[in-house]
């Protein structure tokens, strides 16, 4: 056994880790709010504070918790880890998309060909879904690299990131996955070498997220970056000012994510608080994928209507997710799991198997 698996062995024995479960949750809380905000404050979105703090690092923080959780994986990196993914991830994707497809009479605007056809194409487009295709396109940047990694180290996960970013961008979501491809990395190699999260680090990155985030734009460069990179234009330093913008806007992702980690050192001590979002985080795949069935009920105005639209959400979502794993067929095309082996497993189950997202 090379060194590079046996480590990921060591560390995938170890029980589930409660701070990616708990940041699971957390995020997955993030994306229900954050879809629930954008009916009652549709006008002036933008500038909502509460979007831009959730919109600015809720899902890069989803991709780091999937690659730190997968550094936990025991199974070999081969052909059946990919195809164990695609059962988990791209199954549940297609699926999902087959029952709005029939229940929003999508057919009424597309051809079934025609759909299915941008829908592959361009999976990240407004379609919804995408992190299950994206995180798929990850673990098959991740499985060569570590087939790698036991000649080159830790070399090969670097070379995986640089080649991700020079990848074609115009088809199959390649464009979304170089942008998150280095959040679900970072988080792999975070946890594959276990490095230590020190506060040294982590708060004042931590504390730098709240004035990113306040500044943060979905379409566009803040004005102020604008600024700088133009004052740093003038003074002749180009090469700086050109990297200004792609700078801040991985920086305030990652700054979130650090925010993120100190919030989990806070609440670590209140077991009740880290039960509920590991409770929670443990079904972030059910929630992610039926919340858009119930994102149009709830009641009140304003910031009542959001709260009440998470809560049913949220309720509705888990309770759909627990109708469909009642049987085998549907448990296996909406929620990505494998009928169980009546025979007893010899090794401790894989803590990424469980939710991926």
């Amino acid at each position: 056994m090379g060194g590079a698996q046996k480590q990921r062995l060591e560390a995938g024995i170890r029980q589930r880790d409660p701070r990616a479960d708990a940041l699971k949750g957390f995020a997955i809380l993030l994306v229900v709010v954050g879809h629930a905000i954008q009916d009652p404050y549709h006008y002036g979105l933008s500038h909502n504070l509460v979007f831009r703090f959730i919109y600015s690092f809720h899902m890069p923080l989803f991709m780091f918790v999937s690659g730190y959780v997968a550094a936990l994986s025991t199974k070999p990196a081969d052909i059946r880890f990919i195809w164990n993914k695609a059962i988990r991830l791209v199954l549940p994707f297609l699926a999902w998309h087959a029952a709005r497809y029939v229940i929003f009479a999508r057919y009424h605007d597309y051809g079934f060909v025609s759909y299915w056809h941008h829908l592959l194409l361009a999976p990240d487009h407004d379609h919804g879904l995408w992190f299950l295709w994206v995180l798929f396109l990850c673990f098959c940047l991740l499985v060569p690299a570590l087939r790698l990694e036991q000649y080159w180290g830790t070399a090969a996960l670097a070379l995986a990131l640089v080649f991700s970013q020079f990848l074609p961008t115009r088809f199959a979501g390649l464009a979304t996955l170089k942008w998150f491809f280095p959040f679900f990395i970072a988080g792999y190699i975070l946890k594959r070498h276990l490095f230590r999260i020190s506060w040294l680090w982590s708060l004042p990155l931590a504390a730098a997220f709240i004035p990113l985030a306040a500044i943060w734009e979905r379409r566009d460069v803040p004005d102020i970056v604008t600024r700088v990179a133009s004052k740093l234009s003038a003074l002749h330093f180009e090469a700086a000012a050109n990297n200004i913008p792609d700078w801040y806007r991985y920086l305030t992702p990652f700054a979130g994510i650090a925010f993120a980690f100190v919030l989990f050192r806070l609440v670590k001590n209140s077991k009740k608080t880290v039960a509920f979002f590991s409770w929670l985080g443990v079904r972030s795949l059910t929630i992610y994928c039926a919340e858009f069935f119930f994102l149009g009920l709830g009641f009140g105005s304003g910031p009542v209507l959001v709260l009440s639209r998470s809560l049913i959400v949220i309720l509705a979502s888990l309770l759909l997710g627990a109708i469909l794993s009642k049987f085998w067929l549907t448990n296996l095309l909406f929620l990505g799991t494998k009928p169980r082996s009546r025979h007893k497993p010899t090794t401790t189950p894989n803590a990424s198997e469980s939710t991926t997202t």
